[in-house]
């Protein structure tokens, strides 16, 4: 299996010292890097509230490899949005992230199982229920 990528609601749940998160992340063996989404990244900025957050925001990130969606990434994205949001909700970064999966065969592992369980073929990790 692929390496999965890290969602926000693990990275945001670890900044604010939520047990199972920080269990979880620590969990990486000291060879193994973690993948987030180039999405997660600005999510994780938009939610700071000072230049603290952002500094603790930068020093999480240091450890993270960054997958930056492409193109066909964007396009495919859209395709998403239009048959997920108004029936689940889904929006569009989510569908965004949820694109990127796919093309790259990773799993996202996120809590929120909900705003992803709707988009078929999406290999979906819960962080605090699954073993590495």
């Amino acid at each position: 299996m692929a390496d999965p990528l890290i969602d926000t609601a693990i990275l945001v749940s670890f900044l604010r010292n939520f047990a199972p998160a920080v269990d979880y992340l620590s969990g990486f063996d000291s060879h193994a890097r973690p993948a987030t989404h180039g999405v997660v990244v600005a999510e994780l900025i938009e939610g700071c509230r000072s230049r603290t957050d952002l500094r603790a925001v930068d020093r999480l990130l240091r450890q993270f490899d960054v997958v930056t969606p492409d193109a066909a990434d964007v396009l495919a994205s859209h395709d998403l949005l239009r048959r997920h949001f108004l029936p689940n909700g889904v929006g569009w970064a989510d569908c965004l992230i949820a694109a990127t999966c796919l093309r790259l065969h990773r799993p996202l592992v996120t809590p929120n199982l909900k705003h992803f369980r709707s988009i078929r073929g999406l290999n979906l990790l819960h962080p605090y229920r699954t073993t590495r």
